[in-house]
């Protein structure tokens, strides 16, 4: 149980998240944390003073929210502590590794010692600090709770010389990661080994070292269990090296080691699974079925099918069939000439690097970026080519691609909004975001227009509109006629059957928007595209960036610029001339990126650049 937890999650989905968790718990005390120079205090001060259901902050802003000087300088003792330890059982180690030349271990042994260093220098900061009367730290929030968003990013918060040698870990701690890594360290030395949640779809990115990190964040008293609590550790036990001979950059060849794959898999799938819950699509599908939920009636009772069963609500989700199709632009004569020369640059460079006497301005950053953007768009490498036949460039084979997409699907967007991409999720019991009920009980019915007729009605004369809440249609009813139990609500009189009966229909289709609403169509009215790209700037910023040129194009393709969005530092969403609008400093961009996100599902934006 926790009393005020707190979610750590991209700043791009905060909107998002606190929107999500607003409609599984309508009623919850949420704090939604922007953390601007304008509401920080205010907002820290609230934390601080009330309980909350849930405290929504975006990963940047929790990373600025320090510790009290007291548990910095408790924290940076224990990092001492714990490097002080590796190098004692790093010599040993080097020792035993005869494959580790001389030069290599003095390098690893001189890392580790330089960032142990680094933790002494700041001990020694924290405690010559002074507090201020307005500092609110994250230790007196009050927080007894965390969860982690997009996890696999909280990595290389401990340093591990024999990692970031075999290429598995960063030479440098990660600052995100280091500060997560204290946090939580804080709240288990208040509360015991609990209440820290990871959540990740792809929680094993480049190498299984990723978990390691992810569970010394959630679990550290697991790994203690194990004695895999130190990386190397955990190198040792589940990591396989060789000797592998690589061709460096200066053009000599010299000895690595490297990794060549992991070993004991199962034995670390069992510690995973002690604290891991992973569930697969198949695994979800079949949860469902084993826990089926039935369809009922406005009073709850289960809805009977024709073969007498009660109908069961399946899940709407549904992993869609990859279709992958690969464009192969062979390269112009023109490609060929440019490459040419960037591989004499290349081997100038090498003659350059071995002759100690040689300067040159070139390297090969610059001469990789050039090639990217010879590949990607001549004119990205040189407003010179602007003009060029489009035929052989990249540009031009996605251009023809995404607006053969658009004009694939005819039909006009939905006349009405979806009100959610949730599947029949919130058709359960129990879950509904807002009551789903036919307008007549809608808690807002001004929507509704009574018309009945102005002439007299005569005795014995004129219709009721009734809810059939069995079939669950409104339908005409004549005056004379026994209403049925199924008849809970009546509208009327109307003068005539036609009145009542166009009244009737015009409740129906209400009441079958209403539902629409609340489950996705089998197929989509539209067919929306997103473009995944690299933001290259053009011509030195003065010509844009690729994102615009790729809009320009696809609007001399046809397709409306307001129809199109980009999503990138600078630009997000279109001016209500199909301009792009340009972001100022003033503007509040993930509330911004959020407004995007939702037009695009609702079929404003066909497209989306980011």
């Amino acid at each position: 149980a926790a009393r005020k937890p707190m979610f750590v999650v991209p700043g791009k989905v905060q909107e998002k998240w606190v929107e999500e968790y607003s409609m599984l718990f309508p009623d919850a005390k949420i704090l939604n944390m922007k953390m601007t120079a304008a509401s920080k205090h205010k907002e820290l001060t609230m934390a601080q003073l009330y309980n909350w259901d849930a405290i929504f902050i975006a990963d940047h802003a929790f990373k600025s929210l320090p510790l009290s000087p007291a548990e910095q300088s408790r924290i940076y003792q224990e990092r001492i502590e714990y490097f002080n330890t590796m190098l004692e059982n790093f010599e040993d180690l080097l020792d035993e590794d005869q494959a580790i030349s001389k030069t290599a271990k003095t390098s690893m042994m001189k890392r580790l010692e330089k960032q142990m260093e680094e933790w002494e220098t700041k001990l020694r900061n924290v405690a010559q600090s002074k507090r201020l009367e307005t500092d609110i730290f994250f230790d007196e929030l009050g927080v007894d709770c965390l969860f982690f968003d997009e996890a696999h990013f909280y990595k290389n918060a401990l340093g591990s010389a024999k990692a970031a040698k075999l290429g598995i870990s960063a030479n440098k701690p990660s600052q995100r990661a280091e500060d997560a890594l204290q946090k939580t360290r804080w709240l288990f030395s208040k509360i015991g080994y609990k209440n820290v949640f990871v959540l990740t779809a792809t929680p094993v990115v480049n190498s299984p070292v990723e978990v390691w990190h992810m569970l010394n964040l959630c679990a550290p008293d697991l790994l203690k269990e194990y004695e895999i609590e130190n990386l190397d550790n955990f190198i040792n036990l589940f990591v396989r090296e060789e000797e592998k001979i690589v061709k460096k950059t200066n053009g000599e060849y010299r000895s690595e080691r490297v990794v060549a794959g992991y070993y004991n898999l199962p034995e670390m799938r069992k510690i995973i699974d002690e604290v891991m819950d992973i569930k697969s699509y198949d695994q979800l599908i079949g949860f469902y079925k084993d826990h089926p939920d039935y369809i009922t009636d406005t009073h709850g009772k289960p809805i009977k099918g024709k073969d007498g069963k009660p109908k069961v609500l399946a899940p709407t989700f549904k992993r869609p069939a990859a279709n992958t199709r690969n464009v192969i632009i062979e390269p112009s004569e023109l490609h060929k000439l440019l490459f040419d020369d960037i591989i004499l640059r290349a081997n100038d460079v090498l003659a350059c690097m071995k002759d100690r006497q040689c300067e040159t301005r070139d390297n090969f950053l610059v001469i990789t970026g050039d090639g990217s953007k010879i590949a990607t768009d001549l004119r990205v490498y040189d407003k010179d080519f602007e003009g060029i036949d489009r035929s052989y460039l990249k540009l031009g084979a996605l251009v023809e691609s995404v607006a053969s997409s658009y004009t694939a699907r005819s039909n006009p967007a939905p006349s009405y909004a979806v009100a959610d991409m949730y599947g029949g999720f919130f058709d359960r019991p129990g879950r509904d975001r807002t009551a789903i009920s036919p307008p007549h009980m809608r808690s807002n019915p001004s929507h509704i227009e009574v018309i009945t007729s102005r002439g007299v009605v005569k005795e014995k004369d004129g219709y009721w509109v009734v809810w059939d809440s069995k079939n669950e249609r409104y339908e005409p009813l004549h005056i004379l006629k026994d209403k049925k139990p199924e008849h809970t609500w009546q509208e009327g009189i109307f003068g005539s059957e036609k009145e009542a009966s166009e009244r009737a229909k015009t409740l129906n289709t209400q009441w079958e928007h209403i539902q629409a609403s609340r489950s996705n169509p089998e197929r989509s009215a539209i067919r929306n595209q997103i473009i995944f790209c690299d933001w290259i700037s053009l011509h030195n910023s003065q010509g844009g960036s690729f994102h615009q040129l790729i809009k320009t194009e696809l609007v001399k393709a046809g397709i409306p610029s307001g129809q199109i969005a980009i999503i990138n530092g600078s630009i997000i969403g279109t001016n209500k001339d199909g301009s792009d609008y340009a972001v100022s400093s003033t503007d509040d961009k993930e509330a911004l990126k959020k407004d995007v996100q939702d037009d695009f599902n609702q079929g404003r934006y066909r497209i989306v650049i980011g």
